[in-house]
């Protein structure tokens, strides 16, 4: 009888996925992975004082590493409270609380005034949005000369039937 309270009590949590387990451990989820943010800071051209926004945050791996090498301030913002947390963690550790602060945003309407940002960062992130929205929204808070840079992973040709069920199985 004690067995299946227990199993009961550990059905009725939340499921733990493997994006859980990569946010957890302050992984990068977006294809091409660290490489592809460093490739992508480096086309956005960004420089010392610079005011950035971090789209869909995640962890805050970005926004540390723009801090740390680019001297810039950062804004982090996600949707998601859990991983909100993990960044937070994430600035501590790294000890760039004084240049990235986050905040709990969704893309489609950002909380900032137009013309906020010298350069907009998402990875992984229109993906899983209204493109158009999202995208209008990155806009109206980039400065007149600002840069959009972004990393989202696309095929060239549909991927196989059992590939799309495993990513949406595990919430990748």
């Amino acid at each position: 009888m004690q067995e299946n309270k227990k199993l009961k009590t550990i059905s009725e949590q939340k499921k733990f996925t493997i994006y859980d387990a990569w946010e957890r451990f302050g992984l990068t989820k977006h294809w091409g992975g660290i490489y592809a943010t460093r490739q992508l800071i480096k086309l956005c051209n960004i420089t010392q004082g610079q005011h950035i926004l971090d789209t869909g945050c995640g962890t805050g791996y970005t926004a540390c590493l723009l801090a740390k090498i680019c001297q810039v301030d950062v804004v982090a913002v996600d949707i998601r409270s859990k991983v909100l947390e993990e960044a937070k963690k994430r600035i501590a550790k790294e000890g760039v609380g004084d240049r990235v602060k986050t905040i709990k945003a969704d893309a489609h309407e950002l909380p900032f005034p137009s013309n906020t940002f010298d350069v907009v960062i998402a990875e992984s992130v229109l993906a899983f949005c209204d493109k158009k929205k999202v995208s209008s929204e990155i806009y109206r808070v980039l400065k007149p000369s600002g840069v959009f840079g972004n990393n989202e992973g696309t095929y060239l040709k549909p991927p196989p039937a059992l590939f799309s069920i495993e990513i949406i199985r595990y919430g990748c």
